[in-house]
């Protein structure tokens, strides 16, 4: 029977920051892996959260309290529940002396690692008790292969995982679904910022295959294809998941239909045969500049409207190209390089949607055309001030800033605090009369510009939030906003659906704002300047009453907007959470007492230094540490508030540094290269 959304509960456990563990790495690439699958089951199969979901990653809770928390959650269903499903996505490891195979989680502790951690034997344990009539499915993104445990593994991990978890199994059934075997380690796709099995799960769950001739896929299936979506996806490096079940008495679960195949429902009469609508799935997708999804789509759409097979040789062709574009896809700070780049993706657009106008030539251009198709260059500038200053007290002035803000771009204004960052924006939304300079509009106004008009179409979202007006909900709000600036009728209602739907608070529509949390209500407030289209965005200071979860969530949401084809913008954003902005930011403004310190392209910072610099945290005193790197190429070590600095000569790598400290028993709790970080302009006087 396949999984029914009134009968099945999810369960999700992992960590993204693994704090009290040393040999841990923390990666925002779980995060991302378990929203992808999270959103699968509330979006895709309906689950209502916390009904239906119980959503225990990232959890400061101990092991104890983890347990409490999903007997208490199971036990309060068992009427209704015919089907659990727990996802895992982290670390897994061995302590022998504790329990065996355990899950990482960020109460997980070096020592006593087992007793810190989740083991599968405890877990088992609480399964077999609370879901013993159930049907249970187990699906665990995480490294078997942890380097520090290998010396325990005797036999086959997932033989080891079954008789842990055995004993009193659910007699319904038990199916574990795993991202590798016992010898490779799981992988991270770095440049996607997601685990590779849950990639390739995601898109076996949401894309389906036309090639199984089934409605519903089994778990077996639904691994076979994952691993069919990860070799697409990531070519020689891919690893292959693999499904394990134990001897039962009802049969083998894995094989049970599960998952609906949606390849094969997209065959039937509701949207199957529907051109109008595949052809705008596929636009929708190119929008959003998922070439992956792009090509299942177009790829589909050919098999079932191409009868004569006419374009097969295209087809070849464009996924051909379209792999070789995305293999060789440079760094967005490659910036001649990257805009080559999207020239060439448009041109690879542009091939589909002839191949699509010449299999149905009655639909005629499609709407989303000009967006992609266009050649003029892909980073207009919007705004240009040159040489701003501005008196904002006796003491302190904003001197000659000169900056240019393009669309498609993310410009981050640093500095420390009283440096001008907050006036410089407020100038940017005309908030704030500069004195001296000028500040123009290339794409808002031409010949004498209009401040009122100007001003309307810029959104600004200020550090302090002010409440909104009235007893309105979030959805009447932001239909509000997009009316007074004239989005009214059915698009106020499209452009409300959609802005939702892609910031992911659909569930939050009802609410008013002091429902709200500051975290929801930052998010809000940027759905209520993004639903009217600004084409250049402020934000001043957007990360400070957000938790770790939540700046994480923000600044892909910011990201992926700011790329969209359909409606690019220029975004400029204040912050002094430097790790987390520097990965997103296109260029850098750095202000020290009111001018321009450091303004360039994100990843040349430190390309003129004449040094490497080095950050450290470490209790030991910086005269043993220098004893441990004398004979090498050290110019200074420094005390800073929270770490130490360690600058040395250019050709001096991380690896001998670390290894002479922990040669020497330096303990080291964090390391990390900063010589082109916008962390070193915090530090140069």
């Amino acid at each position: 029977m396949p999984l029914e959304s009134a009968s099945t509960c999810l369960v999700l456990l992992g960590a993204s920051e693994f704090p009290r563990s040393g040999q841990f790495q923390d990666s925002p690439a779980f995060l991302a892996a378990k929203e992808r699958i999270k959103n699968w089951f509330t979006g895709t199969l309906g689950l209502r959260e916390p009904d239906q979901v119980l959503d225990l990653f990232d959890t400061d809770l101990d092991p104890n309290s983890i347990h409490y928390q999903l007997e208490s959650f199971i036990e309060t269903r068992r009427s209704t529940l015919t089907d659990l499903v727990f996802f895992y996505v982290g670390h897994g490891g061995y302590d022998i002396a504790n329990g065996g195979f355990l899950l990482a989680i960020r109460q997980s502790r070096d020592k006593n690692l087992g007793v810190s951690s989740i083991t599968a034997k405890s877990l088992g344990k609480t399964f077999a008790t609370l879901a013993h009539e159930k049907r249970l499915y187990l699906i665990l993104d995480c490294c078997f292969a942890a380097d520090s445990y290998g010396a325990f593994f005797q036999g086959p991990i997932i033989d080891t995982i079954t008789q842990q978890l055995g004993g009193a199994l659910p007699t319904k059934g038990l199916a574990l679904l795993c991202s590798t075997s016992r010898d490779e380690p799981a992988m991270i796709v770095a440049e996607r910022n997601i685990t590779m099995f849950s990639e390739g799960l995601d898109h076996a769950l949401r894309l389906g295959s036309a090639s199984i001739n089934k409605e519903w896929l089994s778990l077996r299936e639904t691994g076979n294809l994952t691993w069919t979506f990860i070799r697409e996806l990531n070519r020689d490096a891919a690893v292959r998941p693999e499904v394990h079940t134990p001897i039962m008495p009802g049969g083998d679960i894995a094989d049970s239909p599960l998952f609906l195949n949606v390849a094969w429902h997209a065959k039937g009469v509701k949207k199957g045969y529907n051109i109008e609508a595949r052809k705008r799935d596929i636009e929708q997708s190119m929008m959003n500049n998922n070439t992956d999804q792009t090509l299942k789509l177009f790829e589909g759409f050919l098999y079932d409207f191409d009868k004569d097979r006419r374009h097969t040789g295209n087809k070849v062709l464009i996924v051909s190209d379209f792999n070789e574009l995305e293999g060789g896809k440079p760094q967005k700070e490659a910036w001649e390089a990257y805009d080559r780049y999207k020239l060439d993706r448009a041109a690879l657009y542009k091939r589909i949607m002839a191949v699509m106008a010449n299999v149905y030539p009655r639909a005629g251009a499609p709407k989303v055309k000009a967006f992609y198709l266009s050649q003029q260059p892909a980073k207009r500038a919007i705004a240009c001030c040159r040489d701003v200053s501005k008196k904002i007290s006796a003491g302190f002035s904003l001197q000659n800033i000169s900056l240019e803000l393009r669309l498609g771009e993310i410009t981050a204004v640093l500095a420390e605090n009283g440096n001008g960052k907050t006036s410089l924006l407020r100038i940017l939304a005309g908030d704030l009369r500069h004195d001296t300079g000028s500040l123009d509009y290339p794409q808002f106004a031409r010949g004498n510009q209009d401040w009122r008009a100007i001003k309307h179409l810029i959104g600004y979202v200020q550090q302090h939030l002010y409440p909104w007006r009235g007893n309105r909900t979030v959805r009447q709000q932001l239909q509000y906003s997009a009316a007074i600036k004239g989005i009214t009728g059915k698009e106020n209602d499209r452009q409300f659906d959609f802005i939702i739907a892609r910031l992911g608070l659909e569930k939050y529509k009802h609410y008013n704002w002091n429902h709200l949390s500051g975290g929801y209500r930052l998010r809000f407030e940027l759905a209520r300047q993004l639903i009217w289209k600004p084409r250049l965005l402020i934000l001043d200071e957007p990360l400070a009453n957000l938790d770790v979860k939540g700046q994480q969530l923000f600044l892909n949401d910011l990201r992926s907007l700011t790329d969209s084809i359909s409606h690019s913008m220029a975004v400029v954003i204040s912050s002094q959470n430097l790790n987390e902005i520097e990965r997103i930011a296109d260029q850098i403004l750095f202000l020290r007492k009111g001018a321009a310190y450091y303004q360039g392209k994100a990843g040349a910072i430190g390309d003129t230094h004449i040094y490497r610099c080095y950050e450290i945290d470490t209790d030991h005193h910086h005269l043993a540490m220098q004893q441990a790197l004398e004979g090498l190429d050290i110019k200074e070590i420094r005390n800073d508030t929270f770490y130490r600095l360690i600058y040395s000569g250019l050709e001096l790598g991380p690896g001998p540094i670390l290894a002479a400290l922990i040669g020497h028993g330096i303990e080291v709790r964090y390391f990390r290269e900063i010589t082109h970080s916008t962390r070193i302009l915090f530090e140069n006087d």
